[in-house]
Parts: structure tokens; sequence; C-alpha cells
């Protein structure tokens, strides 16, 4: 069911007031827009109507004693009914009953009859003038919006009587999914020893979201481990699988060159987003003929092709990178443009790396290139073997083993006469159940944490956009070179809404958009839908367009 109101006010009696002080061009653009929102909104009914077979509906209001109902567009054989808004208890500001006469078409019988109510005149009513009570006036009383849902309701089972259909309407307008707050079979409790309240079914479910719709077996060791009872944008989220080779991430980021100053050196940072096996490799230059040869040669002639490459939509990741990775059988996933939060496993582990290398080369001098990489190396062993995620290292779920440590304490180079007396076993089981204790500690912690950040997170909604729909893009502008810019002009670091821009096709979390000419890539976070001043504006700039362009006679 879709319901449509399109802009009335074009069309509102109280425009002929001021008919004598309104400039006819203003007049004529003004009623210009108006036609044209009444003709989409019309043509959406329309379509909705001919989609009969899967059991759509329409519902649609304009005032009862707007011109818009001489327009041809809305002369159709659907049923019309007038409504009273006093009969639903219309007042704006507390003043007195409003009687406010709207019109309705829609071909839903059970909603037309609960909305067919006059008034019989036997009552005075405020008038809907001054002190803004017609904008008060377009909202629609809570009586209202009850009698609607309720014969759209009538209307669904006479149409399926067969299924059930909700009695109430929730605030939040989601489903309670049982399912996914269903207690664990055999878990040790009879069955009478608790009830879960439906207070804290709606909790489990908001940590079932937040955690990204996890599977019920991984869903209930998490509420184990975080010690939680099952009670209640995806904040953290759970392991799913740890075969490598499947995901790699690669971004570039850059250090200081070896002897100081203020050079730097780029490094390609490639991680596996299954195993977080991280490998990092001094560039020569960052051309996508550079970074593919190192990619080439450093990873993939050691553990293969990966099926996916995620990178940034940086120029060192695109031309040559793009098509030899697809003449490889690579897909590349590109992210949007400043939106770093979608390979923020790659920039946390870079960001790691760092921090490691920074902590390392306060300690030792490292005056050639040579040392430089050397370090790296080092350190690039130390995160990959001690590093844990699930009682193992990245290393061991890379390449299956453990690798040879020399001189270790531990090692198997040399015969230990203290091990073969057994001086040490009672000394390392208690270490090994030290380490036992420690790991489960920690994966507690681990998962009380997500538990809590889980509960403290707000509801994230989720922007639909269609192709063809107005668009902003929150970011940086860039500066641009034309024949009559001014030098003037100072191109600014702050980020602004820039458009406007028309959505092309959305691509899951991002959008392509057609702005200023180019084609951008941007995250839906970074979006926002443009507002009826907005697109009223931009049409009337069209239309300006087109008639300066437009051929004369």
């Amino acid at each position: 069911v879709i319901a449509v109101c399109p802009p009335w006010g074009p069309f509102s009696q109280m425009q002929a007031i001021n008919k004598g002080r309104i400039d006819p061009v203003k007049a004529m653009r003004v009623l210009y827009a108006g036609q044209e929102h009444l003709r989409l909104a019309v043509a959406g009914c329309i379509w909705q109507l001919n989609q009969g077979n899967i059991g759509r509906s329409i519902l649609f209001e304009h005032p009862a004693w707007a011109t818009s109902w001489q327009e041809p567009e809305l002369q159709s054989q659907v049923k019309q009914v007038i409504s009273h808004m006093r009969q639903f208890g219309m007042n704006v500001d507390g003043q007195g009953l409003n009687r406010k006469s709207t019109r309705w078409v829609t071909d839903m019988m059970p909603v037309a009859k609960r909305l067919d109510r006059q008034c019989d005149g036997q009552h005075s009513h405020v008038v809907l003038e001054g002190d803004k009570r017609t904008m008060k006036a377009q909202i629609y009383p809570p009586r209202l919006c009850t009698e609607i849902v309720k014969g759209i309701q009538e209307h669904l089972r006479e149409k399926h009587p067969s299924q059930a259909f909700p009695v109430e309407v929730f605030a939040e307008g989601e489903d309670i999914d049982e399912e996914a707050v269903e207690e664990e079979e055999n878990s040790g409790e009879a069955e009478d020893s608790y009830t879960v309240s439906e207070e804290e079914k709606k909790m489990a479910l908001k940590i079932h979201k937040a955690v990204g719709h996890s599977q019920k077996p991984e869903f209930i060791r998490f509420l184990r481990a975080a010690r939680a009872h099952p009670k209640a944008a995806r904040p953290t989220t759970l392991p799913r699988s740890y075969q490598p080779g499947r995901v790699l991430g690669i971004d570039l980021f850059y250090i200081a060159a070896p002897g100081g100053g203020k050079m730097t050196t780029p490094i390609l940072n490639m991680v596996d987003w299954r195993t977080n096996y991280q490998m990092c490799e001094m560039l020569k230059s960052k051309g996508p003929e550079e970074v593919w040869d190192t990619f080439m040669s450093i990873w993939v002639r050691t553990f293969g092709h990966p099926e996916v490459v995620v990178c940034d939509a940086g120029r060192q990741f695109m031309g040559e990178f793009n098509e030899n990775a697809a003449a490889e059988g690579m897909v590349v996933h590109q992210i949007a443009s400043k939106a770093p939060w979608q390979a923020k496993k790659t920039e946390r582990h870079g960001g790691h790396f760092k921090e490691l290398l920074d902590k390392a080369h306060s300690e030792i001098v490292v005056q050639e290139e040579r040392d430089l990489r050397r370090l790296m190396m080092e350190v690039e062993q130390a995160k990959n073997r001690y590093s844990n995620r699930s009682e193992f290292s990245p290393i061991q779920r890379q390449i299956g083993q453990w690798p040879r440590l020399p001189t270790a304490i531990l090692s198997d180079e040399g015969i230990d006469p203290l091990l073969i007396n057994g001086l040490m076993v009672d000394h390392i089981e208690k270490l090994h159940e030290m380490r036992r204790v420690a790991y489960k500690a920690s994966c507690e912690y681990n998962a009380r944490q997500s538990w809590k950040k889980a509960m403290r997170a707000r509801p994230r909604t989720w922007t639909k956009y269609k192709a063809g729909e107005y668009v902003f893009v929150f970011k940086v502008p860039r500066s641009r070179k034309g024949k009559h810019s001014s030098p003037l002009e100072e191109p600014s670091n702050k980020a602004t809404w820039v458009g406007p821009g028309i959505v092309i096709t959305p691509d899951g979390a991002n959008l392509w958009v057609s702005m200023l000419g180019e084609v951008w890539k941007v995250a839906r976070e970074q979006c926002r839908p443009a507002t009826s001043d907005e697109k009223t504006g931009i049409e009337v700039v069209n239309a300006e367009s087109y008639r300066s362009i437009r051929p004369l006679p």
C-alpha cells in the first residue's frame, strides 16, 4: 500500500487572496511545479494499481476544495470519499475543532468506509486562517491514522483470509522475530523454570541485529561468554570463517624514511581478512605498476591469488592494477571515497603495525634502508606470531603450522636434561593452565565489552535510495580550475553538503551518483535526500534552463 499526498499549495484557494500581489511569472512557476508533482503522484498510483495481480493498493489525499481535482489526471473511476477532520478530532491550536474537508481516492473499500465521515453542519468550527493554522493542519490526527491502519488490516484480511496479520501497530515499525530469541534446546533448565518476557525478547532481538544477525549457536555461545541473560547500525560482529585466501585487504600508508628528515616512504599493507595475517613491503613509488608488481611478488607468489581484493579508490589501485587483477580472475572491490570505515580491518591492522614499528624504531637506530627493511620484517613476524585469535595465531591459520624459532626457550634443537628428568613437567602444566584461564578471561571480557557496546548502540536507519532521486553528498569540495575561476578563490578544507546530484544506482552500502558532470561512488552515510524546497528549486531551475535553450518559433 502506498499513500500519496503531493503538495497542494499551488492548488489552494488561498492563492486567490494574493493573486494581485504575486508576480505572474512566479505564480506560473509555482503552478507548473505543483502540476509536475501531481502528475508524478498520479503516475505512481496508476503504476501501483496496474500491479493488481500481486495485491497492491493506493491511498491518495488532497483537500476537497483544491483546484487540483479539476485536473484531467484525477478524473478516475476509483472510489472517492470526503472526510471532515473534525470527525477525527482535529484541533490544531487547542481553541476548538477544525472542519477541514479532505477528499480521498482509494481502491480499498474498508478504508473508504472508515474515512467517509462528514459533519452535519450543526457545530461551530475554528477557521484555519492566520497563526500558521494551515501548516499545522497538514498533520494527520492520531484518530485518523488509527482508522486508516484498521481499514488496511480489514482490506488485507479480505484479500488474504488464510493469512494472519498483526492487530497492533508497533512504534518501532518492526515485527518481533520469535526465532531469534528462542532459548536453546536441552539447556539443562526445566521448561517452567523461567519465562522470557516481551521486554527480554526485544532486548535479545536488538543484540541479534547489533552483532550482524549471527547464527543461533554462535549467538547463544556469545551470550554465555558475556554472562548475559537472554535480554537484549551493527557495532560489533562475530567471526564466521577462518579460511585463508578469500578476502584480502590492501592499502598504502607512509612511514618516516631512514636517516631522519621530512621524507616519507610508501608501504604496501596487505591483510588477509579471515586469518589477520599481514605482510608489509616498501615501495619505490606509488604508481599502479609498482603496486601490482610488489603485490604479485610478495603475496601472490607465496599464497596464491585471493578471490576478492578490497582497496580504496586511490589512483594507485586503478588503471593497470585493476586490469591485471581482472585478467588474473580476482574481483577488485573499491570502497567509497572518504569512507575508510568500510575497510576498517585493513586500516586497523595498518595502524597497529605502525605503532609497533615506531616503538621498535625508538629503541634501535636505523640509518640505512636495509636496516629499516629488516626491522619491518621482525615487526611483521612478531605481530603474526604472537597475536592470538581463538587459540591460534595468524601465521598458524595462514600456513597451518608454527614456524621454527631459533634459540627459543621451548625449541627442540637440543636436549634439555631438566625436561628429561621431569623436573619442569608440573611447572609447564601450571603454565598451560594459567594460559587457559587467562585466555578464558580474555574471551569473556571481550564478549562482555561487545555485549555492552551492542546494548548501548542506537538504532541505525537504512535510507533507501532510488535511481533518479536527488541527493546531497557531505564531503570536502575539490577545487576546480576553469577559464573563469578567480585567483582569489582559495580551496576550503571544511566538509560541506555538495549537490544536487542524481542517484544512478544503489550498490550495497554505496551509491553511484552523477555529480557536477562526474560519477561519484559515495557511502550511504555521507548522503541525504534533497528536501522538498530543494527539489522545488531544482525543478524550477531545470524548467528555466529548458525554456532558455528551447529554439524560438
